[in-house]
Parts: structure tokens; C-alpha cells; sequence
């Protein structure tokens, strides 16, 4: 599996980078259920943002999310640090893809991030209550503190007008 994922990453073929993306966020994923700490490396190669890979969509979630689980049980404050950058560049001029974000959120919990915890409670300051950015914010918040922030200390959902509305008629 790391061989294939290594191949995928180095050269992969062009003709279809979203099966691509796919098959490298699944392995990604099985080797971290699995455990298997010698994916690292590699999975490290995802987290900064880099242009040119804007197809890796799903690779780099679930590297991200892969990571979180390998280095659960150790303090990373290097890994901390990079998850951190990827969450506030979702407001950047080049913004971080969603899921990158979300998955940098919930493996802060996964690795008890203590030094970033006012991050995450900025994140779930700004957070609209229902969004999934937020509701990870609040859930790694208490997996780091313990504290809890329920959806009525959360800023309030804001219901926007829809673009296309239905013809009311009487």
C-alpha cells in the first residue's frame, strides 16, 4: 500500500487525478487504521499547501486525518503548528480546501494540541453553529480541556437570503 501511495504521489497518471486522489486518500486511511507508522513520511508530504496538487483533495483530508490518528499518543508541536496554518488559511487570498481544514481540526483534538487551543476557540467563535469547521472546533476543544462549548455559546446560525426564491402567488 505505501509503495502505490508513494507511485500515486510521485508520478500519477494524469488521465484521471480524481480516481487518483481517491485511491491515495483510501490508502492513506487504511494504513493509519492499520497502524502502520511507516506511512509518516509520506502523509507529511500532504499537509502544506501546494498549488500545483490542487487535485489531491481527498489525499491530503485524509493524510491529515491519518496523521492525526498515527501520532495521537505523541506531543507534535511541529504538527500542531502546520495544522494550525492550513485551518487559518481557509480566510487566505489562496484558501485551504474544506476538508483539509476540518480533518487539521479534529486531528488537533485527536493529538491533544494544548498550545493551540485559543486557535480552535477562535475557529469555533467564528464558526456558524451547524457548519462542520464549528462543530469539529467545539469537539477538539473538548478533547483538549475537557471544557465543553455548547450551540448556545457558539455564535448564532444566520439563516441567508436564497438567491432563487419560489413565486409566491394568493
Amino acid at each position: 500500500m505505501l509503495a502505490q501511495a508513494q507511485l500515486q504521489t510521485s508520478r500519477p497518471k494524469r488521465e484521471n487525478l480524481q480516481a487518483v486522489d481517491r485511491q491515495v486518500a483510501h490508502l492513506f486511511e487504511a494504513m493509519a487504521v492499520m497502524n502502520y507508522r511507516q506511512a509518516i513520511p509520506l502523509m507529511r508530504q500532504y499537509i502544506p499547501f501546494q498549488d500545483r496538487r490542487r487535485y489531491q483533495r481527498l489525499s491530503r483530508g485524509a493524510a491529515v486525518w491519518g496523521l492525526g490518528h498515527l501520532l495521537a499518543d505523541e506531543q507534535d508541536d511541529r504538527f500542531a503548528s502546520q495544522l494550525m496554518q492550513r485551518i487559518k488559511a481557509a480566510s487566505s487570498l489562496k484558501p485551504e480546501i474544506g476538508v483539509v481544514v476540518y480533518m487539521s481540526t479534529i486531528s488537533l483534538g485527536r493529538i491533544k494540541a494544548r498550545f493551540q487551543l485559543e486557535g480552535l476557540k477562535k475557529l469555533a467563535e467564528q464558526s456558524v453553529n451547524a457548519s462542520r469547521e464549528g462543530q469539529a472546533a467545539r469537539w477538539a476543544i473538548q478533547q483538549i480541556s475537557g471544557e465543553s462549548i455548547t450551540l448556545d455559546q457558539a455564535v448564532p446560525n444566520v439563516l441567508r437570503i436564497w438567491r432563487i426564491q419560489p413565486e409566491i402567488t394568493q
